[in-house]
């Protein structure tokens, strides 16, 4: 039973690559097709369609929109340009949340895992119920950045999901504005896609279809070899046994006391004592550090705290001749009532090091 669940866990990795492959082409070559559900003052749904240089065209107006799902009578031709297509739903403001969020300049290149570890203190969920996005990062000077964080609840936007697979749509997005007029922005909060995994379910059954036949017949002759190479298992295993037994008899007439005692010196002289690594550290750090979190963990070195200049710390650290690989390993932010930067930076213990003259 165990070769058979070999082979059938091998045919369905093959079947699911040739699967996503095929579904990638098909989708490059296609051409795409845009809709936009927009949601009025009055909650009623605009249905358009992005027909390039002349931009969005109605095509239905005044749609009734219940948990999600279209309840109003649409006709063939409009289901005809849903199916298949990308639909971006476009929500009223009122059903975000919108938080103000000042971070450092180095951010930038990570805003959705900053954004995601504080969205349990810019909104009443947590990371896994929000669905959250952010505006584009603008300067504010003195190597900062600000950012609008809009966020709703995940459960509200699930509706929209189950409400359009019905027409066989390819991808979801749920947007929302911010502004008005010229300067109006959208910030995307919520993406789905629902086509090409669709795709993939119907070709992986079709070619498991076509492969079933072949399966058998590789699983019968599998199992041929696997009842000839029982035996021949057996007697490795039994080998394999024997020469476990006389290591262990071996080993323990060398004297497990001595080989104990080597391990116990070689780990002191590799081991860099801590209160020399803090000795170092009063050294490197500058005055305007703080700490707040000290980790020593075998070779490790981990440290939080306040600073004025979080990525001269990382210099700082690195040329000191017994901290290498210094990195932040989370963020870098800075409180509404900190003055500094709150920072959290990890680094490697060099065992083998000489202390400066």
């Amino acid at each position: 039973m165990s070769v058979l669940r070999v082979v059938l866990a091998w045919l369905g990795a093959w079947l699911t690559l040739a699967a996503d492959g095929f579904a990638s082409l098909v989708d490059a070559t296609r051409a795409r097709r845009e809709l936009r559900l927009v949601e009025g003052d009055e909650g009623d749904f605009t249905l358009s369609r992005n027909v390039g240089r002349q931009g969005w065209t109605s095509v239905a107006e005044a749609l009734r929109v219940e948990d999600g799902a279209i309840v109003s009578p649409l006709p063939a031709k409009t289901r005809a340009v849903m199916r298949r297509a990308h639909v971006e739903v476009v929500l009223q403001p009122r059903h975000f949340i919108f938080r103000n969020l000042e971070l450092p300049a180095g951010a930038a290149a990570f805003l959705t895992g900053v954004v995601r570890t504080q969205i349990d203190r810019l909104t009443p969920w947590r990371p896994g119920e929000a669905a959250f996005g952010s505006t584009a990062p603008e300067p504010r000077g003195n190597d900062r950045i600000a950012i609008q964080v809009a966020a709703t609840a995940r459960a509200r936007l699930t509706p929209f999901v189950r409400g359009l697979i019905p027409f066989e749509i390819d991808s979801l997005r749920v947007l929302t504005s911010l502004g008005e007029g010229p300067a109006r922005s959208e910030v995307c909060v919520f993406t789905e896609t629902l086509g090409a995994v669709r795709r993939v379910q119907h070709l992986k059954t079709a070619l498991s279809a076509g492969f079933a036949v072949a399966a058998l017949a590789a699983v019968a002759a599998v199992t041929a070899w696997a009842t000839v190479g029982a035996d021949l298992d057996n007697s490795r295993d039994e080998l394999q046994a024997s020469i476990d037994q006389r290591r262990a008899a071996l080993i323990a007439k060398r004297g497990g006391a001595s080989e104990a005692v080597n391990a116990l010196v070689e780990k002191k002289r590799t081991t860099l004592p801590t209160v020399l690594a803090l000795e170092t550290l009063s050294q490197v750090l500058p005055d305007n550090t703080y700490l707040t979190e000290l980790n020593i963990d075998g070779a490790k070195l981990q440290l939080a705290g306040l600073t004025d200049d979080a990525p001269g710390l990382i210099r700082l650290i690195e040329q000191s001749r017994q901290f290498t690989h210094a990195a932040f390993f989370e963020p870098t932010t800075r409180g509404q009532n900190e003055t500094g930067e709150r920072f959290h930076v990890e680094a490697h213990i060099e065992p083998n090091w000489a202390p400066k003259p």
